[in-house]
């Protein structure tokens, strides 16, 4: 889970609940992105659309058993898109889940003054240089060197 995210009471409990009850080896929660402002509402809408599409990241609240955990290997120590590859072997081993209620919040600040269509672009930029291959180092200093 991302440092700018929060859990919200009952988390664990759905978690459990899902694990067990749903059999379930993993997944994530629903994200919604805080502020007022319309920009937090396309973010959390945008999200939700990448979720659908079973595109997940830290910021989703990712949960695992340890069997699967250990299974697919951990994750790995990466620069960046390390939760991507977490998350794309997590769906191939099978069985993940979003849990809808209660949601992840997430802190919206990081995209204060970007324009939606520039940061959509950057993600679509850094997704498909590294499904070319581009090194997650080198990656981590495109993305962070905005």
């Amino acid at each position: 889970m991302h440092a700018d995210s929060n859990v919200a009471p009952g988390s664990l409990a759905e978690i459990r609940r899902t694990i067990t009850v749903r059999d379930k080896t993993g997944g994530n929660f629903r994200v919604v992105f805080d502020g007022s402002d319309g920009f937090a509402d396309w973010l959390t809408g945008f999200c939700a659309w990448f979720r659908r599409r079973g595109l997940d990241y830290g910021d989703y609240g990712v949960f695992i058993r340890r069997d699967v955990y250990d299974a697919i290997g951990g994750m790995r120590p990466m620069a960046l898109m390390e939760d991507y590859d977490f998350t794309r072997r997590m769906e191939r081993y099978g069985g993940t889940c979003c849990i809808d209620a209660p949601p992840i919040v997430t802190s919206s600040g990081k995209f204060h003054g970007r324009k939606p269509i520039g940061i959509v672009l950057g993600w679509i930029k850094i997704h498909a240089l590294y499904r070319l291959g581009v090194s997650p180092d080198r990656l981590a200093r495109m993305y962070y060197n905005r």
